[in-house]
């Protein structure tokens, strides 16, 4: 993402969540951002982490995300989190409540 389109990232919250890292509990926070791209964007991988990028539905990210391990869990998390924000996901859906509520780890 040029630098310049970079700039136009809104923050928008956090997820947090605890996982088991080499027999330890690990925590972390994930700040989540906003970013509408334009339509015609075509995402370059650059980094050495992803090989290449593909273009969904949200509806289709739902599915995938509730019938595969395409995901790590932690975009997972990043990904409901925005589905809740942009109303993909309701107060409809079963379990909705718990839902939300493990986006964000209590602090003891």
């Amino acid at each position: 993402v040029p630098e310049w389109l970079a700039k136009q990232a809104k923050p928008v919250g956090v997820v947090s969540y605890a996982m088991n890292y080499n027999g330890c509990c690990k925590r972390d926070v994930l700040f989540c951002y906003d970013l509408e791209l334009p339509e015609d964007f075509v995402p370059v991988p650059d980094d050495g982490e992803v090989e290449s990028f593909e273009r969904f539905a949200v509806a289709d990210v739902i599915e995938r995300m509730a019938t595969t391990e395409d995901f790590k869990p932690n975009c997972c998390l990043v990904i409901i989190d925005f589905c809740v924000r942009h109303g993909y996901l309701t107060p409809d859906e079963a379990g909705y409540i718990q839902l939300v509520q493990s986006l964000r780890l209590a602090n003891d």
